[in-house]
């Protein structure tokens, strides 16, 4: 199901936790859950983060801290997946995440079929905490060069 699916996702997720983007071998453990869509843009990020570092040695590039599948820089300590709701060919899945027992924010994982199974496609960001405003998670990723 849908939900199933983010739910599979987020316990792999949070077992990884992978600092800002996944490396190319995270993203691998983490590809029966992602759209082939989400999954170029995954790779295109990484492609402009590496091309960064090469012509700003020295310097911090994109996307190399924080937690980038929920709205909270730290990451999640703990998630609740929400019922499904489908409208035209997408699911929007909501979920609950806590860090500790001080914050709780809800995030919304988009979810379609592809090649007759359910993944995630983008998250739709609420903005828990300064450094991960609220958004898309495919537009934090296209703009990461710049």
């Amino acid at each position: 199901s849908a939900a199933g699916t983010v739910c599979e996702f987020y316990d792999a997720y949070l077992r990884l936790r992978p600092a800002g983007l996944p490396s190319a071998a995270q993203q691998a453990e983490l590809a029966p859950w992602l759209s082939e869509r989400l999954e170029r843009q995954l790779d295109a990020a990484r492609s402009l983060q590496s091309a960064y570092r090469d012509a700003h040695p020295g310097e911090k590039p994109p996307l190399v801290d924080g937690f980038l599948f929920a709205s909270l820089f730290e990451g999640p300590t703990g998630f609740e997946v929400g019922r499904a709701v489908a409208a035209n060919g997408l699911w929007r899945v909501p979920v609950q995440f806590s860090y500790g027992a001080e914050v709780t924010w809800q995030d919304t994982a988009l979810v379609l079929q592809e090649g007759g199974r359910y993944v995630i496609d983008d998250v739709e960001l609420a903005g828990a905490g300064p450094f991960n405003p609220a958004g898309r998670l495919s537009e934090l990723l296209r703009h990461a060069g710049d």
